[in-house]
């Protein structure tokens, strides 16, 4: 009999980062399973849930300092407006904050 692999109910709902995974008994190794799909340098999501515009933003924000603010197509997309959400995301920055780019989000 082989052995199941280790699925938190409580990262099955959205993004999370390597610490949360870590916090529910996962350890590093088991990020790189099939149970999961990396977003960003510390982001992953259970690879159940699909890939929708919603998710990235929410894996962006937890990848970006609490006085960033999303901004251009992004934001109106998060308003209702009829517009590409994801391709690039765009977010805005205070500067001095030290945050220059990340993968796939435009500052």
């Amino acid at each position: 009999m082989g052995r199941s692999a280790l699925v938190p109910a409580e990262l099955t709902a959205g993004p999370f980062t390597r610490g949360e995974a870590l916090r529910a008994g996962l350890d590093r190794w088991h990020l790189e399973g099939a149970n999961w799909r990396r977003l960003g340098p510390t982001v992953y999501v259970w690879s159940g849930l699909p890939d929708t515009p919603e998710l990235k933003i929410e894996a962006a924000h937890r990848r970006l300092p609490p006085p960033a603010v999303f901004s251009g197509f992004t934001a109106a997309w998060l308003h209702g407006i009829d517009v590409v959400a994801c391709e690039p995301i765009e977010v805005t920055i205070p500067k001095g904050i030290g945050v220059w780019a990340r993968t796939g989000i435009v500052v």
